[in-house]
């Protein structure tokens, strides 16, 4: 059968040249030629489902993609999503350093100062507002609460919003 092609394009050349030629002659071309078509348009037929299995995935795809980009980005337990960059002010550095100041008079590092927590979460102020952002605590006292160093809005919350 590989050589039917060619024998096609013959038979298609002496017809276009004007020949004529009886198709009847040459039952087994004709056999080979109907056969070639049949297995064509099965082919085809297979084609145009198999374009339509693509598609249909493909709808698929798109609509898994959207319901993917509109849930928030998860979050693995103990991480926060934090803002990339945060300013310490004066007074932030002064409470850090009320809450890690140790031994003034103490000429080593280790009794000058304290270790620290630095956190994300909330915590309530003085006047039970709550705030959202980046906390510190003395690790040796952590039961003693926390100081918000920056307040930032809690994620999903509408950027430049702050906590409430």
């Amino acid at each position: 059968m590989s050589d039917l092609p060619k024998r096609l394009r013959i038979k298609a050349s002496m017809i276009a040249l004007g020949e004529r030629i009886a198709w009847g002659s040459d039952t087994a071309l004709m056999e080979e030629a109907a056969d070639a078509i049949e297995a064509l348009k099965a082919s085809i037929e297979n084609h145009q489902l198999h374009m339509l299995g693509i598609a249909r995935d493909r709808d698929q795809l798109r609509a898994r993609l959207a319901e993917l980009e509109a849930r928030e980005p998860a979050i693995p337990e103990g991480y926060a999503l934090v803002p990339a960059r945060m300013e310490l002010l004066p007074e932030d550095i002064a409470a850090i350093m009320f809450h890690c100041g140790g031994d003034e008079d103490a000429t080593e590092v280790d009794e000058m100062f304290v270790g620290g927590v630095l956190w994300v979460g909330d915590v309530q102020d003085d006047d039970g507002n709550k705030v959202h952002g980046l906390h510190f605590a003395c690790s040796e006292c952590l039961e003693e609460g926390s100081t918000p160093v920056v307040e930032f809005a809690p994620f999903g919350a509408t950027p430049g919003e702050v906590a409430p």
